[in-house]
Formats: C-alpha cells, sequence, structure tokens
C-alpha cells in the first residue's frame, strides 16, 4: 500500500533573514524538503525583506501599506494556498488567520509581551495581537526551549499544554563543516 505524501505550507517569508530565525527557518525548509514523505509548498510574503524591519526609515504611509499587505497576507492568502494542504507551518507566530487547515507555529520568545518597550507603538500593538491570536489558533505550537513553553503555560493556562511542544534550535549545517579563519584584516 502506497501512503500519501503530507503537504506542508511552508511559510518562508523569514527564510530570507540572515540571522537565527532564517537559519531556523531555512535548515527546517531543507529538512522537510529532503523527506520522501512530505511534499513541501513554499509561500512567502510578497515584497518581504529584512529591510522591511527598519522601522525608522518608513513613512506612515508605507508603514499602513506594510501593514495592509501582511493583513492580506496572513487573512487571504495563506489561508487560500491552505486550503489544498494537509498542514500549515510557520517558523515564526505568525500563521494563518482563518481556515480549517490545521496550524503549526513557532514561538521562539514571548518578546512582545514580555518586553513592549523594544517597539514602538503601532508595531506593538500588531505584534501582541497577531501572538495571541495564533497561539489561541495554532493545533500546535512549537516553541525552542521549555523556558518559553513554561512562559507560555504561564501567561496562557487555556492553552493545553499537549498541544506546546519543544523543539530546540540547532546550528546551521553549513556550521558543522566549516574551518575557523581570522577576520579580512586580522593577522
Amino acid at each position: 500500500m502506497i501512503s500519501r505524501e503530507m503537504r506542508v505550507l511552508f511559510d518562508r517569508t523569514l527564510a530570507r533573514n540572515p540571522a537565527g530565525t532564517g537559519t531556523f527557518a531555512r535548515g527546517l525548509l531543507a529538512a522537510l524538503e529532503a523527506s520522501p514523505e512530505i511534499e513541501v509548498v513554499p509561500i512567502e510574503l510578497p515584497g518581504a525583506a529584512v529591510r522591511q524591519l527598519d522601522v525608522g526609515r518608513k513613512t506612515l504611509f508605507r508603514r499602513v501599506g506594510r501593514a495592509l499587505a501582511h493583513l492580506r497576507y496572513y487573512g487571504i492568502t495563506l489561508p487560500r494556498a491552505a486550503a489544498r494542504c494537509d498542514v500549515v507551518f510557520s517558523p515564526s507566530w505568525l500563521g494563518p488567520l482563518r481556515g480549517r487547515t490545521p496550524s503549526v507555529i513557532t514561538v521562539h520568545d514571548l518578546a512582545p509581551l514580555l518586553y513592549p518597550q523594544t517597539l514602538d507603538r503601532l508595531s506593538g500593538i500588531y505584534a501582541r495581537t497577531m501572538l495571541r491570536v495564533q497561539l489561541g489558533r495554532a493545533t500546535t505550537v512549537c516553541t525552542v526551549s521549555r523556558a518559553v513553553a513554561g512562559e507560555i503555560t504561564a501567561r496562557f493556562p487555556e492553552i493545553a499544554a499537549d498541544r506546546i511542544y519543544v523543539a530546540p534550535d540547532a546550528p546551521d549545517s553549513e556550521l558543522l563543516t566549516s574551518r575557523a579563519r581570522a577576520p579580512a584584516g586580522v593577522a
């Protein structure tokens, strides 16, 4: 008997980020794509780039435009694409805002809730609202440590502990085979 592949809609928006969350997203995407039992259907927020994070350089008009693009992506685009898949996976806490397809989000930390002063007012409202909505909506919540899992259950007792899974981050596989060398200009 041949088993049917699982179709995973993978939000690769963060994969462009050269920092930790991008490394996490790229590594997990590569591992899923290497699995013969899984068909990965990649999707990403159009126009997403690391430079979009520089809020200080954005006019209010551009910020509102990006917010509308986010809401369109998470409220319409992602749920439509998810309807043709078995599960939606997001390497962040941003996921589909509606739909019947089970979703899995990843919570690296609760910084928007624990350190609201690190975000400007509008970004903070958006981040805290989306985090709360996704924690309540996701079928499964992955975290990168037991500490984060504990923070989630302490702050959101309505989330059943059996919905939270700890999957520690791993290093970029390229780092495992790399050789140490001095930075340019250093003897």
